[in-house]
């Protein structure tokens, strides 16, 4: 059942794309130009070693275009939970359709053995216990000391240093790329919820040092005005395998392990001798990730998409009182691509993601009258795309699994230059978007079964290495 790449050399696959040496020159001559590893290292670019294509644009302007009038104020996220709430949701009806699905693509698949369904067991009991509900997380078993206890005075550093070393300390805690999001009063505060899904007001204090909760209300210090955003690498074997149950379960195993990264960030920020709050449910994730400079609005909605790290996947943000430096956002050309794209949409199941000509819009997707308005669990106020989340959430995955953008960069030419074709001439998106069905290689295709017999399918954490994040100081 596997799918093998087609093979094409250098030479014809740049002819293919109406790219002669010329044109390879031009888009070579637009590059940064380094004289040695010194320079480079000492230059401002050193922070993050992004590729030289992705350009970065002024705080707080993102290539994602906002109505602030609609931000002027939190948006109320009090009822919608999760799809069990969903008007006419079947968990039955959805996993009927998946499976049709897979029997669809892989003819030859005979449905789930009791080992897939094992390996998803084991998942949703770990993830059940561990990241349910992750505004709280995992909780150590004793709390970490402070400075003081430790013999020393609080951390002193630059907002820069301080990065670098949030940065590397997430690294190791099993996060990838980090950005850093100011969030000031009147405008990029406003992206965290007036209220919570489950209705806990959250209230934004002085005076105080220390968030806390009374009741239903959850009061967080002003002084926690530093947004650390960043993301779990989904294990990309089994997110290869899409929309099988393995995939499902990758989603799982991502949530547990940024549950573990957000006890240790906590633990690691309070023997600092800083405050901080881990924010999962307190702010939609897109926004976040769009505004720190870690990806663009993608034609899926609710992810964002990022040039640089394949495979992203459960949204970590730590609001503090540490001084950072606000990263800035990005273009890298993915919304224009996504615009001639489609392959996500045409990849769903169950019709949850615009198709290819479904333009960006203000607009919301199949909205559901709620207390006198139209909302469906998406949030107002920017142009872009949106999922149709009535429709969405079950064991499936299969948008972020076709994603041209998911490929690993595996050592082939064609991946980083196509991606940097993509950033700089528009022009050639649609041929690239055909190419991605012609020789997938964002989704391998991989059959089901394979993961459990092929020894080059076994990654630590499921993830391969080349699609872990390296980026950064």
């Amino acid at each position: 059942m596997a799918k093998s790449h087609s093979t094409v050399s250098r030479r014809d696959f740049m002819k293919a794309v109406g790219l002669g040496a010329a044109g390879v020159g031009g888009a070579v001559a637009s590059a940064p130009l380094f004289h040695d590893l010194d320079e480079l290292l000492s230059s401002e670019k050193a922070v993050w070693k992004r590729p030289w294509y992705v350009k970065e644009r002024e705080i707080d302007n993102p290539t994602l275009e906002v109505d602030w009038k609609t931000w002027s104020k939190p948006f109320d996220c009090k009822g919608f939970l999760s799809w069990k709430d969903k008007p006419g949701f079947s968990y039955d009806q959805f996993n009927t359709t998946v499976e049709n699905y897979c029997k669809a693509y892989w003819p030859e698949w005979k449905g789930y053995t009791l080992r897939d369904h094992a390996m998803y067991e084991a998942f949703q009991a770990v993830r059940s216990h561990l990241a349910n509900g992750l505004t709280q997380g995992v909780l150590p078993w004793k709390p970490a000391r402070s400075p003081e206890q430790l013999g020393f005075s609080n951390w002193q550093g630059t907002p820069e240093d301080n990065l670098r070393m949030i940065r590397a300390a997430l690294s190791l805690f099993g996060m990838g790329p980090v950005g850093i999001m100011d969030l000031k009063p009147n405008s990029t505060r406003n992206f965290v919820y007036d209220r919570t899904a489950r209705g806990i007001k959250i209230i934004w204090k002085e005076g105080i040092e220390k968030n806390y909760k009374e009741n239903d209300t959850h009061y967080i210090p002003v002084s926690h005005r530093y947004a650390i955003v960043s993301y779990n690498p989904e294990p990309s074997e089994l997110l290869m395998r899409t929309p099988h149950k393995l995939a499902a379960g990758a989603a799982s195993f991502s949530y547990i392990r940024t549950a573990q990264a957000k006890a240790m960030t906590e633990a690691f920020l309070a023997a600092l001798g800083y405050n901080c709050f881990y924010a999962h449910e307190y702010q939609p994730a897109a926004p976040f990730g769009i505004f720190a400079g870690i990806g663009e609005n993608a034609r899926m909605g609710q992810t964002i998409v990022s040039p640089d790290f394949p495979y992203g996947r459960t949204h970590f943000v730590v609001y503090t009182d540490l001084p950072l430096v606000p990263t800035n956002p990005i273009d890298a050309g993915i919304p224009r691509f996504c615009e001639t794209c489609g392959i996500c949409a045409e990849s769903c199941p169950v019709g949850a993601i615009s198709e290819k000509n479904v333009g960006m819009s203000y607009d919301m997707a199949t909205p559901l009258q709620r207390w006198g308005e139209d909302w469906n669990g998406n949030i107002p106020g920017y142009k872009g795309w949106r999922c149709d989340t009535w429709k969405c959430d079950g064991p499936c995955q299969s948008c972020r699994g076709s994603c041209p953008f998911n490929s690993v960069a595996d050592g082939s030419f064609i991946h980083g230059f196509v991606k940097a074709t993509v950033s700089t001439t528009p022009l050639f998106n649609g041929t690239f978007a055909n190419m991605e069905k012609f020789m997938h290689y964002g989704k391998a295709d991989k059959d089901p079964e394979s993961w459990w017999e092929d020894d080059a399918s076994r990654w630590t954490y499921g993830t391969h290495g080349s699609a872990l994040f390296t980026g950064g100081n």
